[in-house]
């Protein structure tokens, strides 16, 4: 079974022009996106910057926040060590345990385990996220 589905008649814009308008767009955006890089490398050169936090510039005209981030990976390997080192409360406090959804267990309770399903659904909020849209040039 594909999961290609079949063109679709326009309803107001016809698709061929729409894709083609996409890919004019997307290209303009990775552009732009290009330019804009380059114009906020010139403004840190110019402003007060610090790798973690924000720090705010402030100019006649205009009001400059720069926020650092620094992003931090647990090694697992070495975790279990970790955790005989110091104590429980120190350690759930550095590193709290984060829960998330096996969707196949969860489509398999769904479809075969209604009852414990409908137990475990109420902890679960489920929002939708954007469609993705990929083109390509055929």
């Amino acid at each position: 079974m594909s999961n290609v589905t079949p063109f679709k008649s326009p309803q107001s814009t016809p698709l061929p022009e729409l894709l083609a308008l996409h890919r004019t767009t997307k290209s303009q955006i990775t552009q732009l996106q290009g330019q804009l890089a380059d114009v906020e490398a010139q403004i840190l050169t110019q402003v007060i910057s610090k790798p973690e936090g924000s720090v705010t510039t402030l100019t006649p005209d205009f009001k400059v926040t720069t926020t650092g981030k620094m992003y931090r990976k647990v090694d697992e390997g070495k975790l279990t060590a970790v955790r005989k080192e110091v104590s429980r409360s120190i350690f759930n406090k550095l590193f709290p345990a984060k829960h998330s959804v096996v969707k196949k267990e969860l489509d398999y309770l769904a479809n075969n385990e209604p009852e414990i399903y409908a137990s475990v659904a109420g902890a679960i909020t489920t929002t939708p996220g954007k469609t993705a849209i990929k083109i390509e040039v055929l």
